[in-house]
C-alpha cells in the first residue's frame, strides 16, 4: 500500500455518482488518511485536492473555462483532471488545459501515486500514446494548391524510402552514392517548390512510417509531454527530469541524422556517442554548479560564454583520451594536448537561442514565454521547450567540435583512423567533405538565415526515436534582421519583393488568361462560325442551282 502523508486529507471528487461512490469505497479501504467527499457540503475543511472525472471531452475551450472556474473557487487547492481513453483532442490541446495533474484512463495504483505527488507539490501528466486525435478540416483547396500538396507528398514519400535504403544499405559505396544523389535531387525539387509557392509547402513534412529502429530503441525515449512525473516543482527537479531524458535520448538518437548536419556524422559511431555524452556530462556539471552559486543576471551572461568554451574543451579532452600518443611529423605527441592547441573553442553559432531563456528559467525560476503565454518552469509545455533548447545546444555544439576535429584530421592524417569513418580516410574524400561543409555553411549564412529571420523562424534540432530531427519554431527575430550585413539584407529584400509582386503577377496572369478566353471564344470562335456558315450557305446555293 502506498504510504501517504500523515494526517487526514480531504479530497473533493467531481465524478458521476456510481463512479464516485465506487472510488470512495476503494480509497477508504486503502488509506485511512484519505477522505473522499462527493459534494462540497460534506467538506469539514478546505480540500487538499480537487479531482474531476470527465465522461467525455470534445471541446477544449469549454473544459478550460470550467477548469479556471474550479481553480478560482477552490484556490489554492491543485486540480487533477481524469480524461477518458477515447478522446478527439491532440496532446497540445490537453497540455494547454494547464492542470496540476492530467491522467488518461488511469488504474487505481497510478491514481494513488499521482495524488501523493500532487499533494507534495509535484506535477503529473500521463497521456496514452495510442490515443487518437481526429481533426478534420473543411477548407477547399484550389487546383494549384492541390497539385502542390500532392507533389510535395510524393517527394516526401520518396525521400523517406531512400532514407530507409541508405540506413540498411549493405551493397557498397557506389549504391550509397547513387542513393544520396537521388535524395539531393528530391530535396532540390522540394526547395524549388517552396521557393515558388511560399510558406504553404513548409506545412507538408515527410512522415517515415517504415522506421527500422528496434522496439527497445523506440521505448527508450519517452515524450515528456505525455509522460511527466515531477516530484517537486523546484529548478533542481526540473533539470534532473530534463537531464535524464537527454541521457536516454543520446544513446538512441544518433543512428539517423538530419540532412543539415554534416560534421558530426563524419565521426565513427563510437566517437559520436562519446562526444555527445561528454558534452552532456559537462553541461550537467555546469548547470548544477550554477544552481548552487546562483549568479546575478550580469554575471550569468558573461560567465556562460566562458563556461561554454570550457564545456567544449572538456568534451574534446574526454573524447580524445588523456594518454593516447600519435605521431605528428615523425614525433609521437599527446593527442589531447595537440587537439586542444589547434582547435578554436570560441566559435559562436548564431542560430543557438539566447542562453538566458534556458538559464533564467532553471536558475532563477522565472516564467518562460511560449507563444505569448508566460508559463511557470514546472509547466509541461515549458519543460518540453527547455528540453528542445538543451537538445539543440548539445547537437549544435557537437557539430562545432566535430568541425574542429575534421580540420585537425586534414592537417594531421595520422588521427583519421582514430576519429573518422572509413570512407573519409582518403584525402580526396575528406577534402570533398570539407568543401561540402564550407559550402553548406556559406549557403546557410548568406541565404537561409536571412530568409528565416525575415520569416521570424528558427531551426532547432532535437533527439527523437527516429534520430536527430529538425524543428522550426516561430519567434521574434527583428533585432537580428536589422543587424544583418548588406548582402544578407538584400536576400531579405528579394523575398519581400517576391511577396509584393507575386499577387500582382498572379492577377496579371489571370487577366491575360481571361483575355485569351474572350479572344478564342468571342472573337476567333464567332469569326470561324461566320466563315463556316457562309461556306455552308454558298455550297447550298451551288447545289440548289445545279
Amino acid at each position: 500500500m502506498l504510504a501517504l502523508s500523515e494526517g487526514t486529507t480531504e479530497i473533493l471528487l467531481i465524478a458521476p455518482k456510481l463512479l464516485g461512490e465506487s472510488l470512495a469505497v476503494q480509497f477508504t479501504s486503502r488509506s485511512t488518511s484519505l477522505k473522499i467527499r462527493l459534494n462540497k457540503e460534506n467538506l469539514t475543511k478546505h480540500p487538499s485536492l480537487i479531482i474531476w472525472f470527465l465522461e467525455n471531452i470534445e471541446l477544449a475551450n469549454s473544459i478550460q473555462i470550467e477548469l479556471r472556474k474550479l481553480e478560482e473557487y477552490w484556490n489554492p487547492s491543485p486540480l487533477l483532471l481524469i480524461i477518458p481513453e477515447k478522446i478527439s483532442l491532440s496532446t497540445d490541446d490537453l497540455l494547454n488545459l494547464g492542470c496540476r495533474g492530467l491522467l488518461q484512463d488511469p488504474d487505481f495504483e497510478t491514481l494513488l501515486e499521482t495524488i501523493s505527488t500532487i499533494k507534495d507539490g509535484g506535477r503529473v501528466v500521463k497521456i496514452k500514446e495510442n490515443k487518437s486525435a481526429i481533426k478534420t478540416t473543411n477548407q477547399t483547396l484550389g487546383l494549384g494548391q492541390w497539385l502542390l500538396i500532392s507533389g510535395l507528398q510524393q517527394i516526401n514519400n520518396e525521400i523517406c524510402s531512400i532514407e530507409d535504403l541508405i540506413n540498411i544499405n549493405q551493397q557498397g559505396i557506389i549504391t550509397d552514392i547513387f542513393l544520396k544523389g537521388r535524395k539531393r535531387e528530391l530535396n532540390t525539387a522540394k526547395s524549388f517548390l517552396v521557393l515558388i509557392w511560399g510558406p504553404l509547402a513548409s506545412k507538408v513534412e515527410p512522415k517515415n512510417n517504415n522506421s527500422i529502429l528496434t522496439t527497445k530503441q523506440k521505448k527508450g525515449i519517452i515524450d515528456i509531454g505525455t509522460n511527466l512525473n515531477l516530484k517537486k516543482n523546484d529548478s533542481e527537479s526540473i533539470w534532473q527530469l530534463i537531464n535524464n531524458q537527454l541521457a536516454i535520448a543520446i544513446d538512441n538518437s544518433i543512428n539517423k541524422h538530419s540532412e543539415n548536419l554534416l560534421s558530426i556524422y563524419a565521426l565513427k559511431s563510437s566517437k559520436k556517442k562519446e562526444l555527445l555524452r561528454s558534452l552532456h556530462i559537462q553541461l550537467n556539471k555546469v548547470i548544477q554548479k550554477l544552481q548552487k552559486n546562483d549568479p546575478t543576471q550580469k554575471d550569468l551572461n558573461t560567465t556562460w560564454e566562458t563556461l561554454q568554451e570550457d564545456i567544449r574543451k572538456e568534451a574534446l579532452r574526454n573524447m580524445s583520451g588523456e594518454y593516447i600518443r600519435v605521431n605528428f611529423k615523425g614525433n609521437p605527441i599527446n593527442l589531447m594536448e595537440k587537439l586542444i592547441e589547434i582547435s578554436n573553442f570560441s566559435y559562436e553559432d548564431e542560430e543557438i537561442p539566447d542562453p538566458k531563456i534556458m538559464l533564467d528559467t532553471l536558475l532563477k525560476n522565472k516564467p518562460i514565454n511560449i507563444n505569448g503565454q508566460l508559463l511557470p518552469p514546472d509547466d509541461p509545455r515549458a519543460i518540453i521547450h527547455l528540453e528542445l533548447l538543451f537538445s539543440n545546444w548539445l547537437i549544435r555544439n557537437s557539430e562545432i567540435i566535430s568541425s574542429e576535429i575534421i580540420s585537425a584530421c586534414a592537417l594531421w592524417p595520422e588521427i583519421r583512423n582514430y576519429f573518422l569513418t572509413r570512407d573519409l580516410i582518403s584525402t580526396r574524400e575528406l577534402e570533398r567533405l570539407r568543401n561540402q561543409i564550407n559550402n553548406r555553411n556559406r549557403w546557410a549564412s548568406f541565404i537561409e538565415r536571412p530568409i528565416q529571420l525575415y520569416e521570424s523562424k528558427r531551426l532547432l534540432y532535437k533527439f527523437s526515436a527516429n534520430g536527430i530531427q529538425s524543428v522550426v519554431i516561430t519567434e521574434l527575430r527583428d533585432e537580428e534582421l536589422r543587424n544583418l550585413g548588406w548582402w544578407q539584407q538584400q536576400i531579405a529584400l528579394v523575398v519581400e519583393t517576391r511577396d509584393a509582386l507575386a499577387p500582382q503577377a498572379q492577377a496579371l496572369v489571370k487577366k491575360i488568361g481571361s483575355l485569351m478566353v474572350i479572344l478564342l471564344t468571342q472573337v476567333l470562335g464567332r469569326s470561324l462560325g461566320l466563315i463556316g456558315r457562309g461556306i455552308a450557305q454558298g455550297m447550298g446555293r451551288t447545289l440548289g442551282g445545279s
